[in-house]
């Protein structure tokens, strides 16, 4: 699929203005849902791993039991797996139909779709759906709310095909790659709870006049992104030169601890916040909300 956005050029002062407005939006925003991506989630995650009060007991004695059963992850689960189960021991899962009158379509076509869809929906390679729909559920019955974003992706494979030099690295001549393209389509993900923003007092997310999903880069993602021109390259140097942040963040960091995982601060976390492309993109986000219980 070619691209389709058409560059807005607001002139010098003008994207100096939008910048500004973004900007403060962006870290209003943040500040303003910092309790709750921050403080609040990492409660509800500690209680669904029934994590205990205390690690280490000592009343009434030294090394006492402190177990907590987990009820809330016990629930949470059986109704995952009822969802899961619903929706796809559903034959067909997706199912097509043909409307109209069409005399030279055959139902033998609308049955051919149904299974390219069952195909393409739970391949890993393709859409991968079975994933992506346990997480997505799983955080809708955690948090009462989970999105996902379906941007349509183009990944491509790159070979090299012409070697640089006799391999010793001394060479300037740059290397030839092939591309081909590996996958080209739609990939739906599930966005994290605490990576959307939206203002607290829309009361839907079509009404919302804004729409942020932070998106966390580290140091090689961008390097990447660099090399094949993805992202201006100038202004990804002056990125890696004064990140936003060299470290996880604080929910991530309570995250991997419960896991026994550590993020080394040096790896290279750089948040951006700021202008790599010259146009704003939208994007298609499908929203589940659910009654918290």
């Amino acid at each position: 699929m070619q691209a389709n956005f058409i560059p807005v050029k607001l002139g010098s002062q003008g994207e100096d203005k939008l910048t500004r407005h973004l900007k403060m939006r962006i870290m209003a925003l943040t500040e303003g849902l910092t309790q709750l991506h921050e403080d609040k989630i990492t409660k509800w995650r500690s209680a669904y791993e029934a994590e205990p009060r205390e690690k280490t007991r000592e009343f009434p004695f030294y090394l006492a039991s402190n177990l907590v059963v987990p009820i809330i992850a016990t629930f949470s689960d059986t109704l995952l797996a009822r969802v899961m189960s619903a929706i796809l021991k559903t034959r067909p899962p997706w199912v097509c139909k043909i409307f109209g009158q069409h005399e030279d379509l055959q139902d033998d076509s609308r049955v051919a779709l149904e299974g390219f869809m069952e195909y393409v929906g739970i391949e890993p390679e393709e859409l991968d759906l079975y994933r992506v729909y346990h997480e997505w559920f799983s955080d809708a019955i955690k948090y009462g709310t989970s999105l996902l974003k379906a941007p349509h992706e183009i990944r491509y494979r790159d070979e090299v095909v012409q070697e640089a030099g006799d391999g010793s690295g001394e060479s300037d001549i740059s290397p030839s790659f092939l591309r081909e393209i590996a996958y080209e389509g739609p990939r739906p993900e599930k966005i994290p709870f605490e990576d959307f923003l939206v203002p607290p007092n829309a009361k839907t997310l079509e009404s919302a006049d804004i729409k942020i999903h932070k998106r966390r880069f580290i140091r090689e993602e961008l390097m990447e992104r660099r090399f094949f021109k993805v992202y201006d390259p100038a202004k990804v140097d002056m990125i890696l030169q004064r990140p936003d942040r060299t470290y996880p963040s604080y929910t991530q960091q309570m995250k991997e601890e419960s896991l026994g995982a550590k993020t080394l601060s040096g790896y290279g976390y750089a948040l951006i916040t700021s202008n790599l492309t010259p146009y704003f993109a939208p994007f298609t986000i499908h929203t589940l909300w659910s009654r918290s219980r």
